[in-house]
C-alpha cells in the first residue's frame, strides 16, 4: 500500500512538472482525484 502511494505521488509530481497545474490532472484524470480522496 505505502509502495502504491509512493509511486501515486510520483506519477501526480510528474503531471506538476508537464502539467503546471494540479487542476487539469484532476480533470484529466478524475479516477485518480476520486482514490487520493479515498486515501
Amino acid at each position: 500500500m505505502f509502495k502504491e502511494y509512493q509511486a501515486l505521488l510520483f506519477v501526480l509530481n510528474f503531471w506538476n512538472l508537464f502539467l503546471k497545474s494540479d487542476l487539469i490532472s484532476f480533470e484529466l484524470n478524475p479516477r485518480i482525484y476520486e482514490y487520493i480522496t479515498k486515501v
